[in-house]
């Protein structure tokens, strides 16, 4: 019975795989209006969202703190000190070059919009991922 069910899930993680791989190259941008949350319904009136509107805006990171905080994360994972001097050299060259620019394009949404990571996540992060959930039997723990 177990293996059974363990072939099925094998069978049918195989099928969405190949139908999430053919959805990818031929789907379609997703569209849809630009104020879809204001045209939803109001929060609940509980504890969990009762501080929601007064939440302070998100701030930008700061370039320079984050390609700093980048360089700190790169030490211990280089393979060599030369392969960490050739990253470090390539994140000076963003910050000065390409990083300036897109940090001041940034700023620029971000006082254009409410929450100038919102759109992005909901997109990339949250909507955008369509992975299929695994099959989890926890009769002797096969996943």
């Amino acid at each position: 019975m177990l293996v059974r069910c363990f072939q099925s899930c094998v069978s049918l993680s195989r099928t969405l795989s190949r139908l999430r791989c053919a959805m990818s190259t031929s789907a379609a941008p997703l569209e849809r209006p630009r104020n879809w949350k204001a045209a939803a319904p109001d929060l609940p009136s509980t504890v969990t969202f009762a501080g929601q509107s007064k939440l302070p805006k998100l701030p930008v990171p700061n370039l320079t703190d984050t390609l700093r905080r980048l360089k700190e994360s790169l030490k211990p994972i280089a393979w060599s000190n030369a392969e960490f001097k050739a990253a470090e050299k390539k994140i000076d060259e963003f910050g000065s070059g390409k990083g300036a620019e897109l940090q001041e394009r940034l700023l620029k949404h971000n006082n254009q919009i409410d929450h100038w990571l919102e759109q992005w996540w909901d997109d990339v992060a949250y909507l955008g991922y369509r992975d299929s959930v695994r099959c989890i039997s926890f009769a002797y723990t096969v996943t």
